[in-house]
């Protein structure tokens, strides 16, 4: 999904499951709007952790889909 996309569909604070480099899930939110790398990848920062986090590990709680 590309940025632009996400951010239309999915407000700042949005519920998400992050799944780190571990294969471990985290609860969380995202706290920015999404943006794209300049290779292409969007990402979004996440509440609790540093840097922008690849939306292709997010994955939006269904309680907050559109």
């Amino acid at each position: 999904m590309k940025a632009k996309e996400f951010n239309e569909w999915f407000p700042v604070g949005t519920a998400v499951i992050y799944t780190d480099d571990f294969g471990k899930e985290h609860h969380t939110n995202t706290r920015s709007v999404a943006w794209e790398l300049g290779h292409g990848e969007a990402v979004v920062n996440l509440l609790g952790r540093t840097g922008g986090h690849s939306l292709e590990r997010i994955k939006v709680l269904e309680s907050h889909q559109a």
